[in-house]
């Protein structure tokens, strides 16, 4: 499964195999430099989180370019047909080399503790959150009924120390740029939903120390039990979150539903983190080939995913412009876009990405950030962190692009795993309700949005004009008229976000809802291989299709007003397409 990256990675340049060869000697990017930055981190060989295993005597070959490129070459960048010049400003690849030995501390440490709870007293989780924070009222109440006050000291540590966290919002969170930002996605939501399956999760794919974890949980591809549907329902769990987190600014705070969504899947990657470890002890999964499971470089690259691909794809699309190339928008549509950048800065430092290494961050806050990582030694420090300008218009954008090119080119290697987690998406696609996407027309739209390279080197097969011109009309004739509505009928804004949460809310239902209701009032996170999490700590934001009701009820949705709201939306869209010809 772990193959070195294939050759046309780099038909721009020679920097992979100048990459290749450095490593193979005993040089400044090799295996010690990687140990010496985990001793000096704190995350030493000993531990058994960042513990490497048997793959220390294989040869240090890992699916990833290691030096980063001469300034002024040209590199395929990893996605969308990108071919950048490589710049002083572009994160340096021994820098994202040094964040692959960092995992997530602060929620590793609190799901050690959870976990040890439920070991001394059959502790109920229906989620994580919930776990979280009634421990934390425990050990701050001093309750000595609760098996939370058994713990050990370092554990009461730990729980208290991750609710501080992800309840502390960070002083530069804007939240009226987050409210813009949220309007932006609901806008461009039926476009978006497109976006990140088809161009965000395919990117991800490139990377195959990615892969690598997915493909030890099989937690895209379900290893032939049911693959498609098991990613059916991974993709609605994925959009879930998203959703919620978008809904508005009080889902997004501290102990809100979206608050909630995000933080119990950072959860799950701890959980996942765990398991794939032990598969690290068996030898089934190489710490020193792929790094930390689920590592910061990881995290951050899945990010950019979902902004700077995000981003791109509707550009490409042309929805928005400025972003690759130069271009302006209407000054709403700017304050859109910016706002969506900053609420996946908070969504990103719920998630557990470092402060230091979070390129959505503010640059005026960003410098201070990053000199302080610096200053204690953080491994990576600033690696990512935009740089302190004056202006975070435009040049926000191109730190973002310079980011995703640098992570892209750092990680891309698309290989067999890759091949077969692309297959399974777009398989998959097909039983997402409630369009049922034919997989002909997943495939066309891969390809009009991640360009052909990327696709062919993911085993998407190539498609047609025809299908290619039919994808295209769906943009104009049913995505772009919805924008225009929300533009130009403000007041039926609160209508169409009701009705896509409707929709979505009937997904949910029939994909993660009630298959978890069939197996049992707690919903478990499957992981392959016929097993479950370990520990069975259930990570899904609702339990039941009961909470999925309850949710769907404070929203304001139900299936009457969807069906009335989407005659009234469809109408006015059609108008709107006659009278502006979009």
């Amino acid at each position: 499964m772990m193959t070195a990256p294939s050759t046309n990675a780099d038909t721009d340049g020679d920097a992979h195999a100048r990459g290749a060869a450095e490593t193979r000697a005993p040089d400044a990017q090799g295996r010690d430099s990687v140990l010496s930055t985990r001793t000096r981190t704190g995350e030493t060989a000993d531990c058994p989180r960042h513990a490497d295993n048997a793959a220390d005597a294989e040869p240090f070959n890992p699916p990833r370019r290691l030096v980063s490129p001469a300034i002024g070459e040209r590199v395929f960048a990893g996605t969308m047909d990108r071919t950048v010049a490589w710049t002083a400003l572009h994160p340096q690849i021994e820098d994202l080399e040094a964040l692959r030995t960092v995992g997530d501390p602060l929620a590793d440490d609190a799901l050690d503790a959870l976990l040890a709870a439920r070991a001394i007293s059959s502790v109920p989780m229906h989620d994580l959150v919930s776990a979280l924070r009634d421990a934390n009222a425990a050990i701050n109440a001093h309750d000595t009924t609760s098996p939370h006050m058994q713990l050990a000291l370092h554990h009461q540590v730990a729980i208290r120390a991750m609710w501080a966290h992800i309840t502390t919002v960070p002083a530069w969170v804007d939240w009226t740029r987050v409210t813009a930002g949220q309007d932006f996605y609901y806008q461009h939501a039926t476009a978006m939903a497109w976006i990140l399956a088809m161009g965000s999760l395919l990117t991800v794919y490139t990377a195959a120390s990615i892969g690598a974890v997915l493909d030890a949980t099989a937690y895209l591809t379900g290893h032939g039990k049911g693959d498609d549907r098991v990613v059916a329902r991974r993709i609605v769990e994925t959009g879930h979150m998203i959703n919620l987190a978008m809904w508005s600014v009080d889902a997004l705070r501290p102990g809100g539903d979206g608050w909630a969504s995000v933080v119990n899947v950072r959860f799950l990657h701890a959980l996942v983190r765990r398991r794939v470890l032990a598969k690290a002890k068996a030898g089934t999964y190489s710490v020193a080939l792929h790094g930390v499971p689920v590592n910061q470089e990881d995290m951050a690259f899945t990010g950019l995913s979902f902004v700077a691909i995000v981003l791109m794809g509707l550009e490409r699309l042309g929805f928005i412009s400025g972003i690759t190339t130069p271009g302006t928008n209407p000054p709403n549509l700017a304050k859109g876009i910016d706002g969506y950048v900053h609420a996946w800065a908070y969504i990103q430092y719920l998630s557990g990405i470092r402060d230091d290494i979070n390129p959505y961050i503010p640059p005026s806050a960003a410098a201070k950030i990053a000199e302080e990582a610096r200053a204690v030694g953080l491994a990576g420090a600033g690696a990512l962190a935009p740089p302190a300008i004056e202006d975070p218009g435009a040049d926000t954008y191109a730190h973002l692009l310079r980011v995703m090119d640098a992570t892209g080119y750092h990680l891309y290697s698309p290989n067999a795993t890759a091949h077969a987690l692309a297959a399974a998406l777009l398989n998959g696609i097909r039983y997402v309700p409630p369009t049922y996407l034919p997989n002909r027309t997943s495939r066309t739209v891969a390809r009009l949005l991640l360009g052909d390279r990327a696709t062919t080197d993911l085993g998407v097969p190539t498609t047609s004009d025809a299908d290619v011109a039919a994808a295209r009309r769906t943009v104009r004739f049913v995505f772009r008229p919805l924008v225009a509505v929300w533009r130009y009928v403000p007041v039926l804004r609160p209508i169409m976000r009701k009705a896509l949460m409707y929709l979505h809310m009937r997904a949910m239902q029939e994909l993660v809802l009630r298959p978890a209701s069939a197996k049992g009032t707690e919903f478990v996170f499957h992981t392959g291989n016929g097993g479950e999490m370990e520990g069975s700590a259930a990570v899904c934001p609702f339990a039941s299709v009961a909470a999925g009701k309850t949710v769907e009820k404070e929203h304001g949705v139900s299936a009457v007003m969807a069906i009335g709201l989407g005659v009234v939306v469809a109408a006015v869209a059609v108008g709107v397409a006659a009278v502006w010809r979009v």
